[in-house]
């Protein structure tokens, strides 16, 4: 007897723990048009997401790990693509895509890093990867055939493109 009584003691203890390890991280989806497609996965704790697409065959994925990460993506169009994947601590991103066949890749990791992205018209690429601390990237293209790709390191670095 006394060992199901431990037993129920010991899971009753576990599921009341539960709640105190919760992430807090939130994520919110907004999608109108047809076909569109959006992942986000979120570990550790006060991640921020969201993802407005309105048009059709959008595709974002978002990954978030590490703390306080945030990251915006909206897409309008055709066919527009953001993959953002975000690890360490209080970095943000921002995608704003319109136009059509438009692919945007964020990759940050350190700490206090941003990144934003504007692009119109159709067929653009864009591409930052932040690895340091403190850097900055603001990518801004209008127009076909676009093609930007900033990569900072260790330090603290702006780029404009």
């Amino acid at each position: 007897m006394k060992r199901s009584i431990y037993t129920t003691v010991s899971v009753l203890a576990l599921l009341s723990a539960a709640p105190a390890v919760a992430q807090s991280n939130n994520s919110t989806v907004t999608q109108a048009g047809s076909t569109q497609t959006a992942s986000v996965t979120q570990s550790g704790s006060g991640g921020q997401s969201n993802v407005d697409q309105d048009g059709s065959l959008h595709d974002a994925t978002l990954n978030q790990s590490g703390t306080g990460n945030g990251s915006n993506v909206k897409q309008r169009g055709i066919n527009n693509g953001a993959l953002v994947t975000q690890a360490g601590t209080s970095n943000q991103s921002g995608v704003d895509q319109s136009g059509d066949d438009n692919v945007a890749t964020v990759d940050q990791s350190g700490s206090g890093n941003a990144s934003n992205f504007l692009q119109g018209g159709n067929d653009g690429i864009a591409n930052v990867t932040q690895a340091g601390n403190g850097d900055s990237a603001l990518v801004i293209q209008s127009g076909d055939l676009q093609q930007a790709y900033v990569n900072q390191g260790a330090g603290s670095s702006n780029s404009d493109a």
